[in-house]
C-alpha cells in the first residue's frame, strides 16, 4: 500500500487517483506496483464494471516517471530503476489489453509515463487543461511507455516530430490527432464521473453530452511543414 495512490470503488466504478501533489503525481515503483494489484482485483470482480484514471489534488495528471529516484538509481546499482521499469511496462500492458473499459481524464500534465497510463485507456478525456508530450528524448531516452507505438500513428510525420522534439500537444490537438477520445471543459469531469457511476454501460452516453467544442488544433496549422521537414527516417538528415 502506498499514500501516494489513491483506489476506491465508487458502485460500479473503480477508481484509480494518482496522489503526488508536489511531484505533478510522477510515478513511482509503489504507485505502479499499486495500479497493478488495483487491476488484477477488480479483473474478476463482477461489481467493478468500468475503471477510471485520474488525479486528487494539484494541477497535473502525470508528469511521468520519477526523474530524481530514477538519476539517484542510476548513480548507484540501478536496482531500483530496473524495478520501476519493469513494473510500469507491466502496467502499460495490463491496461492496454484490460478486458474492462477504461476511461483516463488527462486534465493537466500528461507527459511520458502519464502518457503511458492514458492511452492504453478505452476513452480519453482531455481539457482545456491538458499538456501532452514524449520529451524523453531530452534526457537521453527513447518514447518508452508504448510512445512508439502511439505516435507511428499519428497523421503524417506529427509522430516523429513529436518523439524527437518533445513538443507539447494541447486538448484540441490531442482530440484531432486522436489521442484523446473527448475533450471536455475541466468543470463537466464532477458531473462525468458520477454519470460514469449510474450509468456505466454507457460511457459514450455519458461523455458525448458533456463535450464540448475544443479549440482550433494548431498542430495541424504547421503539418506541411512538419511533414516535410521530418520526412527522412534517418535522423541526421533531420536534425
Amino acid at each position: 500500500m502506498t499514500d501516494d495512490l489513491i483506489t476506491t470503488i465508487d458502485g460500479p466504478v473503480g477508481r484509480i487517483r494518482l496522489n503526488r501533489p508536489k511531484a505533478l503525481h510522477a510515478l513511482n515503483l509503489a504507485m505502479c506496483e499499486a495500479v497493478l494489484d488495483a487491476l488484477e482485483a477488480w479483473r474478476a470482480d463482477p461489481a467493478v464494471e468500468v475503471v477510471t484514471i485520474d488525479h486528487a489534488e494539484g494541477r497535473g495528471f502525470c508528469a511521468g516517471g520519477d526523474i530524481r529516484m530514477l538519476a539517484a538509481s542510476g548513480a548507484q546499482d540501478g536496482r531500483e530503476a530496473r524495478a520501476f521499469f519493469h513494473a510500469e511496462y507491466r502496467m502499460n500492458h495490463r491496461l492496454f489489453t484490460y478486458a474492462k473499459p477504461t476511461v483516463a481524464f488527462m486534465d493537466g500534465i500528461t507527459m511520458g509515463g502519464g502518457v503511458g497510463l492514458a492511452l492504453p485507456c478505452r476513452f480519453r478525456v482531455a481539457t482545456e487543461n491538458t499538456k501532452f508530450a514524449m520529451p524523453e528524448t531530452g534526457i537521453g531516452l527513447f518514447p518508452d511507455v508504448g510512445g512508439g507505438w502511439y505516435l507511428s500513428r499519428l497523421p503524417g510525420r506529427i509522430g516523429q516530430y513529436v518523439a524527437l522534439t518533445g513538443h507539447r500537444l494541447d486538448g484540441a490537438d490531442c482530440l484531432a490527432l486522436g489521442l484523446a477520445t473527448h475533450y471536455l471543459p475541466s468543470a463537466s469531469l464532477d458531473a462525468a464521473n458520477a454519470g460514469l457511476a449510474k450509468t456505466p454501460q454507457d460511457i459514450a452516453g455519458v461523455l458525448d453530452p458533456l463535450a464540448a467544442a475544443a479549440p482550433e488544433a494548431r498542430i495541424l496549422n504547421d503539418k506541411a511543414l512538419i511533414d516535410r521537414l521530418f520526412a527522412s527516417d534517418v535522423l541526421e538528415d533531420i536534425f
